[in-house]
């Protein structure tokens, strides 16, 4: 199937460079601008090149995305449970921002919620199509492999030892190695999917360096030190096994993995692994997930108010001796709850559940198309939000990237997938009545012979 510039499907499952830039470049300024967006929130050129720093690239690029897709004559279509979600949402941010505890610290957490806002719409309403979707899929997973790559090559750098503080990101939203390690729990199952998608297709040694991406991202998981991190990575695996019709091969390469893994991790991470519960860290997020509980309880419509963590804690709560002082929620859904109060709470809860519900849509649209790579990619959308939804059970990552942009993947996958069905319904009475035309013509010819 052709898309807009004429270019097919198969071109691009076949990764043939100038199909993949002929998409990137003919189909839109929207398209483009959004995928040079994505490129620089994650992985953040200027910060690597401070030569380049002269200009708010993320800023600029987004706002010239939403020009251009505003002022486009494609439809927006938004018609979504997880777009009405997200509206309501930013809705009860605002109120939450007023009923804060402290409103003058909410002001930029704000701001960054309705930009993933803003990320959102332009992700669904710009990649419509398969070839949109895919090129973007793959340059996405691209901008992952400059991290995972960078995870390798600093693990490798120190002899695969140990570092208290495990590798690192690039400054910005993947800086920190429990942030980063979240990021490669999403990459990794999305890797794995995306090299399934392409098999049948793709040339035997292109799909050979393909599985330099989930490989990376398992180095970097392990790299980073982040017991949260291994333990979403193995919950993506989990689900996989459980849910593949493969479920054999599945947990084949989970056990191998699981093998190899354990075998070149650091004594000192899997001694952390022992110690679960009862060190420092493990105590400090238990006491905040209590402290979270009560907050909630205290504040249950509302919570005290976005980014009001930080000063509500450290005034209602005296630093403990041994932990740290800031007393961050560590948890996504603590911290979800917390500031925002059960109100947002369920507001997210749901977002997760109608992203699964999109995905099983996709699938079930995909196999009466006998689309593979349309159930293929649901799947591995599925398995990456299991290994966000875990990995950040650990971390303070509400108002990071990870949930927003993949439920705005999740969305574009089944808006994509709706759209050629419907395709595919239309023209199939067309194609049943000339086929039984040809039928009914071939008969009488023949009996008139």
């Amino acid at each position: 199937m052709n898309g807009a510039g004429g270019v097919s499907m198969t071109d691009l499952l076949r990764l043939r460079a100038g199909a993949i830039a002929q998409v990137l470049v003919g189909e839109g300024p929207a398209f483009a601008l959004v995928c040079l967006y994505v490129f620089i929130e994650y992985v953040r050129p200027q910060s690597i090149y401070p030569a380049i720093d002269v200009l708010p690239y993320a800023q600029v690029s987004i706002l010239a995305a939403l020009v251009a897709r505003l002022a486009s004559r494609e439809r927006i279509d938004l018609d979504n449970p997880v777009t009405r979600l997200l509206a309501v949402f930013l809705v009860v941010l605002q109120f939450a921002w007023w009923d804060a505890w402290a409103p003058m610290f909410s002001g930029e957490r704000v701001v960054t919620h309705v930009v993933w806002g803003i990320v959102f719409f332009l992700v669904v309403t710009t990649v419509t199509t398969r070839q949109r979707f895919f090129v973007f899929l793959f340059l996405y997973l691209l901008w992952n492999l400059k991290m995972s790559q960078h995870g390798f090559r600093s693990w490798a750098a120190r002899g695969f030892g140990y570092d208290n503080w495990g590798v690192t990101g690039a400054p910005g939203w993947f800086q920190n190695s429990g942030e980063l390690g979240i990021q490669m729990c999403i990459f990794l199952p999305l890797s794995l999917y995306f090299m399934a998608a392409v098999r049948p297709w793709c040339a035997r040694w292109k799909w050979l360096l393909l599985a330099f991406l989930p490989l990376s991202a398992v180095a970097t998981i392990i790299a980073t030190n982040s017991r949260g991190a291994v333990v979403g990575a193995a919950a993506a695996f989990a689900w996989m096994a459980l849910t593949s019709r493969r479920r054999v091969r599945i947990a084949l390469l989970a056990i191998v993995i699981t093998i190899v893994g354990y075998s070149v991790m650091p004594e000192q991470t899997l001694e952390r692994f022992d110690a679960a519960g009862q060190d420092e860290t493990s105590q400090n997020r238990l006491l905040r997930w209590q402290i979270g509980w009560e907050i909630m309880q205290e504040h249950p419509w509302l919570g005290i108010g976005p980014a009001n963590w930080g000063p509500y804690y450290q005034t209602h709560y005296p630093p403990e001796e041994g932990l740290e002082r800031y007393g961050l929620p560590h948890s996504i859904f603590v911290d979800a709850g917390a500031e925002y109060g059960f109100t947002g709470l369920t507001l997210f809860a749901l977002m997760i559940l109608y992203a699964f519900l999109n995905n099983r849509r996709t699938r079930r649209m995909a196999r009466a198309m006998d689309d593979r790579m349309l159930v293929t990619l649901a799947g591995g959308m599925d398995a990456a939000m299991v290994g966000l939804l875990v990995s950040s059970s650990f971390v303070s990552v509400f108002f990071y990237p990870y949930f927003w942009v993949h439920i705005a993947f999740i969305v574009a996958l089944n808006k994509v997938a709706a759209a050629a069905y419907a395709r595919h319904e239309a023209t199939a009475p067309a194609v049943a009545g000339a086929v039984t035309q040809a039928l009914t013509t071939g008969g009488r010819t023949w009996r008139r012979a």
